[in-house]
C-alpha cells in the first residue's frame, strides 16, 4: 500500500508533524505555532542529575506526543494509537482488511 504523503519542512519536529498529519487529514487552516500553542507546548523540564557544560540540563518542552495528542483532543479529532513489539507485527497492520462492523 502507497500513501500519496508528502513531507514538508518544519521549523520544530512536532509541531511540524503534527501540522502535516492535519492537513493530509483535511485540516488546512493549521500553522506550527498554533499546533503549538493548542497543544500547550511549552514547559519547564530542570534535570539536575544530567550535567551540561558543568551546569543542569533544562529544557522548555513537552514529552513526545503530547503536542499531536493534546492539539487533536482540543480540536475533537479522533486519534488511534497502536504499539508493536516488532517491526513485522507493525508491518502487517496497514496491509490488514479493515474490520467488519456488524450492526
Amino acid at each position: 500500500m502507497k500513501i500519496n504523503f508528502e513531507h514538508k519542512q518544519a521549523a520544530h519536529c512536532e509541531n511540524g508533524v503534527t501540522t502535516s498529519l492535519l492537513k493530509f487529514n483535511g485540516v488546512d487552516k493549521i500553522t506550527e505555532p498554533l499546533a503549538f500553542g493548542i497543544g500547550s507546548g511549552l514547559f519547564f523540564v530542570h534535570l539536575p542529575f544530567l550535567k551540561i557544560n558543568n551546569g543542569p540540563a533544562i529544557a522548555f518542552r513537552t514529552m513526545p506526543g503530547l503536542i499531536f495528542k493534546r492539539t487533536c483532543d482540543a480540536l475533537n479529532i479522533p486519534v488511534e494509537r497502536k504499539k508493536f513489539n516488532s517491526k513485522e507485527s507493525a508491518e502487517k497492520v496497514p496491509d490488514a482488511p479493515p474490520p467488519i462492523t456488524i450492526r
